[in-house]
């Protein structure tokens, strides 16, 4: 036998106010009318769907997953065959890092996208840290042998103006070259927004004895060669954003 839900007490109360305030409406609102009348035949017909109950749903959208498809789709989409693993992060944490300002990267290992091959992907092959060997000989590449996740700092403007190179890298872990054209140009493709249009922004990236630092120019990424002078310098039109790895369980 089914459980009864609703009491005399209740099926009372709801037949007073119907006819107190249902009927009369009824009879001089056409609209009153077809509205109850489908609810009717809604209820007659065992077609309105039960209140989810919020106590034991247990299903939960997951950031995670949403920014696992998003850049699977981005990959695939400028020609790159990743499969990009779910990262392990929770929905609190996603929204504490959202009011630090920073957003979730992920960067597939080398083997599987060069560094030339995802510049050439995103209109950029004929950058000269592609095509310049002398001066590509002197980049301290930083290879990955496996893919990973990481949290960058997106902000518009490069945060820690003002700071040195050798300062900056003894406070934080910034971005490598690699880490950089990766943030920079997916955020652009998620919020049509270019990072560091009025600033530059420092790479812990070496060239020679000197570093690299990154802005945008023209549209698109533009990288600059720092000789070993310029580390100890601080500029008010440089600063540095931090970079943090996502641990694997």
């Amino acid at each position: 036998m089914g459980e009864t839900i609703i009491g005399e007490r209740e099926v009372l109360l709801v037949r007073r106010q119907w006819e107190r305030e249902v009927l009369p409406k009824l009879e001089r609102d056409r609209g009153v009318y077809e509205a109850v009348r489908s609810l009717f035949q809604q209820v007659s017909e065992g077609r309105l769907a039960p209140k989810p109950d919020l106590k034991t749903d247990k299903r939960k959208s997951s950031f995670a997953e949403e920014r696992r498809q998003r850049f699977e789709h981005w990959y695939h989409s400028i020609g790159f065959s990743v499969t990009v693993p779910k990262p392990n992060v929770s929905n609190r944490e996603f929204a504490r890092r959202l009011k630090l300002g920073q957003s979730l990267f992920y960067r597939p290992d080398s083997a599987g996208m060069t560094y030339e091959g995802f510049m050439a992907a995103v209109g950029q092959g004929n950058h000269w840290t592609v095509t310049n060997e002398a001066d590509r000989a002197k980049i301290g590449w930083d290879s990955a042998s496996a893919g990973y996740w990481f949290w960058a700092e997106v902000p518009e403007d490069c945060p820690r103006l003002r700071t040195s190179w050798n300062d900056l890298s003894q406070a934080v872990n910034l971005l490598s070259l690699e880490e950089y054209v990766i943030v920079w140009h997916a955020h652009k493709a998620e919020t049509d927004k270019m990072l560091d249009r009025r600033f530059w922004t420092w790479l812990r990236t070496r060239f020679g004895q000197g570093a690299l630092d990154a802005g945008e120019c023209g549209g698109r990424v533009r990288v600059r060669r720092g000789g070993p002078e310029s580390l100890a310098v601080s500029d008010g039109f440089v600063g540095g954003r931090a970079a943090e790895v996502v641990t694997v369980p």
